[in-house]
């Protein structure tokens, strides 16, 4: 797994490694994920969520903008989910899926709790 993240950093796997948010190795996390993100090349489709919830644990002030763009990402996927009716509705279980990984960002369920008080 070490090899692997070095050749694409991936947010989930730090984690797992033991990397810890704040510490150097974080950092290098960070950087390694926002050059990643910056890139743009072979990103998962869900992406936006793994990016807003590795930032928004791992991330500082000066990763603020990237963080709103992967939550805006994030809000813009959510809303497209809501869109449709009938046979075009979105599948049950796509939505319980980006719920699942809205679920794991702080600053997303935040979000996603005053949108929804609205």
């Amino acid at each position: 797994m070490p090899a692997r993240i070095l050749q694409q950093p991936t947010p989930e796997l730090y984690p797992i490694l033991g990397i810890e948010p704040r510490t150097p190795e974080g950092r290098n996390a960070v950087v390694a994920v926002v050059a990643r993100d910056h890139n743009g090349q072979d990103l998962p489709a869900d992406w936006s969520y793994s990016l807003a919830w590795f930032l928004d644990l791992y991330g500082s002030a000066t990763e603020a903008g990237r963080l709103d763009g992967a939550l805006a990402e994030c809000a813009t996927h959510m809303i497209a989910l809501g869109t449709g009716e009938g046979e075009a509705a979105a599948p049950v279980e796509d939505i319980a899926y980006a719920l699942w990984r809205c679920s794991r960002s702080p600053k997303l369920i935040g979000d996603l709790r005053r949108e929804s008080l609205r």
